[in-house]
């Protein structure tokens, strides 16, 4: 396919703007798309609703006072299309923000987070963003990443989404009465990612 020999040939760019407190992100990056080689493929994380590793599985829509509107938004993903160059916005279906939680984590509690072995939830902390294990198995999980791959598709329309941490968590057991066992953590992510 096109899309996937353009991509073969494509160099990737981390693109965005140093600096947490930057305003109006998405216009000064579509401003620079000219001078971008192509083909090329975008990886953006600046976009993210609460910030990087903050508030998911609320990924959308963007944070309007670092990145822009959502027009600016589509804009930018117009423009890049029309310049021959990917686009890849950064996710992470595997990873529920904590301190403060999103509007789809506090709506819906803690039924979908992953269990351990003494049926206690995992929290994990990345340099500084604290956040909770999900299993892959629980229809809240399940209906919160397929919005995610819906607005891309059609709200926010990109080429590729990078969704963080599916190939790289380690084994482990969950616990969670919606995975089919215990065993069956990644096995979950794997039909995650296949279906994604």
């Amino acid at each position: 396919s096109s899309l996937l020999d353009s991509f073969k040939r494509s160099i990737l760019i981390h693109y965005g703007i140093r600096g947490e407190d930057s305003v109006g992100v998405c216009t000064q990056l579509t401003a620079r798309l000219p001078d971008l080689p192509t083909p090329a493929v975008l990886h953006i994380t600046q976009y993210l609703y609460g910030g990087f590793d903050k508030m998911y599985p609320d990924h959308l829509p963007p944070n309007t006072n670092h990145w822009g509107t959502t027009a600016e938004f589509t804009n930018f993903l117009a423009h890049a299309k029309a310049r021959g160059l990917l686009t890849m916005p950064y996710t992470n279906p595997t990873f529920w923000g904590e301190y403060p939680r999103g509007p789809y984590f506090t709506a819906n509690g803690e039924d979908g987070l992953q269990r351990n072995l003494t049926n206690g939830i995992t929290l994990e902390d990345y340099f500084g963003n604290a956040g909770y294990t999900v299993t892959p198995w629980h229809p809240e999980v399940q209906a919160a990443n397929t919005n995610t791959v819906h607005q891309f598709l059609t709200d926010y329309p990109v080429d590729i989404l990078f969704e963080d941490q599916i190939g790289a968590r380690t084994w482990i057991y969950d616990l969670n009465p919606a995975s089919p066992t215990p065993y069956a953590y990644m096995a979950g992510n794997t039909a995650r990612a296949a279906e994604d």
